[in-house]
Order: C-alpha cells, then sequence, then structure tokens
C-alpha cells in the first residue's frame, strides 16, 4: 500500500524540528473498504467517526470538536503550532483479518527510525491504545524515549471518551503547562 499520502498530510501538521512536546503515537491509519475515500487523523474531509481526534481535541484544549472540515483545519494547525504531533506504529492501515500486534512488531525499527527524525530531548511521548502500549512501552523506554504512559489508553469507543479524554489529559498537564 502506498503510505504517501498519509505522510504528506501529516507533514502539513509537523511541529519544527525540536518543538514538539507531545508525540502521541496510535496503531495505524482506519482500514478503508475497496471504492470507498481513506481516513486518517489528518485528512480535513473524513467519512465516517472521528473519534481519536475528538478525544485529543477535548483533552488538550478541553473543546468538544464538532465534526467540520474547517474547524478541523484549525484544529489541526494549533495542534502543530502548540508542538502535538501524532504517528502511527503502522503507517498503513490495518483490516479487520490483520494480525494487528504482529504488524506493529514488525514496523518497530521503522517507527524508531521515523521516532529519531522528530526526536529533541524535551519531547514526551503518548501511547493510544492497549496493544500499542503493551508491545511498544519497553522497547521506546529501552531506546531512550520518554513514555508518559505508566499504563495503556484504550482507542475512544465515542466521541469525548471521558475514560480516553480523562487519561491523555493527566498524562499532559504537566508538561503543558504554561510557565
Amino acid at each position: 500500500m502506498d503510505v504517501e499520502i498519509y505522510r504528506q498530510e501529516a507533514e502539513k501538521y509537523k511541529p519544527e524540528r525540536g518543538r514538539i512536546k507531545i508525540l502521541f503515537i496510535a496503531e495505524s491509519p482506519p482500514p478503508f473498504k475497496k471504492g470507498e475515500k481513506p481516513r486518517y487523523f489528518y485528512f480535513k474531509e473524513n467519512k465516517g467517526p472521528d473519534l481519536l481526534f475528538s478525544s485529543i481535541i477535548k483533552a488538550v484544549y478541553d473543546i468538544d470538536y464538532r465534526k467540520s472540515p474547517e474547524f478541523k483545519a484549525e484544529f489541526l494547525d494549533r495542534l502543530r503550532d502548540d508542538g502535538y504531533f501524532l504517528i502511527d506504529a503502522c503507517e498503513y492501515p490495518l483490516g479487520k483479518k490483520d494480525d494487528r500486534n504482529e504488524h506493529i512488531k514488525k514496523n518497530l525499527p521503522d517507527l524508531l527510525n521515523r521516532m529519531r527524525e522528530l526526536r529533541d530531548d524535551s519531547m514526551k511521548i503518548v501511547l493510544i491504545k492497549n496493544s500499542v502500549f503493551e508491545i511498544l512501552n519497553e522497547p521506546l523506554r529501552k531506546s531512550g524515549f520518554n513514555v508518559l504512559n505508566k499504563g495503556s489508553i484504550g482507542f475512544p469507543r465515542y466521541y469525548n471518551d471521558r475514560q480516553t479524554v480523562s487519561q491523555i489529559r493527566d498524562l499532559i498537564k504537566d508538561v503543558t503547562r504554561p510557565l
């Protein structure tokens, strides 16, 4: 699968090197059916739910995101300007029948390379989704990355999932507090 469409969109919203305060790592772009338009955290127009995006906006800014391309573009700019960035453990969508854990493990060397390109000493990492935490927590810590999670954060089950929002907010509050 050509992952360039995902890379190009993410690149538009990547903070300058050395300005990433919080790096969110999720599993993969959402799967889509043949003939459907792909969805992604950084695509302004997504058909279907935008659960992860709305939960991060709620956790970071305490704003209920209402699905709209105009608002999403504004929030993507704001996240970038404030030093937040999201990448996926796997840059390509995983289908329902895929062994997600195996894909995450197999893509670990690529993920580490991508993270080294983004890295600076102050960057903190938040792992989102149970499998992402279980597989990546230890290897990232051993590689010298500052993972904030002490436990896993589940993927949001609905818009502004209170538990997910609360867990993210608790992890980032000391990092994002104004001086």
